[in-house]
């Protein structure tokens, strides 16, 4: 097992850069009203990869707003209902955006179709959208990659890896694996100024 995570100070530097750029709109030509974290929990069972389950905390402000309109009892928490209603109005739309999570196997693409499990908390004033992507990739005796990028193409939402520590890991005692955070030059945002973070990871099945 080898985890390779970036540096946290350098990540927050960015975005308090970003945030310079929104108050002064010239800074550059677009900017984010949106800020999430972001972490990404690979979930294994018997026979490999059973799917991604991630966890967007949101910034107060945007929280704010989510509580505002969907916790309708106001009792600082989403029932049933609620997170029915907030699925349907504020998440179900991003199928058309492959909920902003840019999936690799290989080097080859995986289209992000449908989710599952999606739930709603609010932690320290925060609002945390929680779901499960099904995604089924066997573990076999060689290394396979996969690579998830998240990001917002038109920069309205910032997305950042949380912490020091924004991978997880679930059932994975019977794996071996290797996974890297990093900074994806890939994929710029306003003509190379801003780039999304991606994290890498090869597993395979241990002998």
């Amino acid at each position: 097992m080898v985890i390779t995570i970036i540096d946290r100070a350098y990540m927050m530097k960015k975005r308090y850069l970003t945030l310079i750029a929104f108050l002064i709109p010239c800074f550059l030509l677009s900017h984010p009203h949106v800020f999430i974290d972001y972490t990404v929990n690979f979930v294994f069972d018997q026979n490999g990869l059973a799917g991604i389950e991630t966890e967007w905390i949101f910034d107060e402000m945007y929280s704010s707003i989510l509580i505002q309109d969907y916790d309708v009892d106001k009792d600082g928490k989403f029932s049933n209902s609620e997170i029915i209603t907030t699925k349907q109005d504020a998440f179900s739309n991003l199928e058309n955006y492959n909920y902003f999570i840019y999936i690799t196997i290989n080097c080859k693409c995986f289209e992000v179709k449908s989710v599952e499990n999606f739930s709603v908390n609010v932690y320290d004033n925060k609002v945390i959208y929680t779901f499960f992507i099904p995604w089924v990739v066997p573990a076999t005796l060689s290394y396979k990659e996969i690579e998830i990028c998240m990001y917002d193409a038109t920069y309205y939402v910032d997305l950042l890896p949380l912490g020091d520590d924004p991978v997880r890991f679930t059932n994975e005692g019977c794996i071996d694996y290797e996974v890297k955070v990093f900074e994806d030059t890939k994929e710029s945002r306003d003509y190379g100024e801003i780039y999304p973070y991606s994290i890498c990871l090869k597993f395979r099945r241990i002998e």
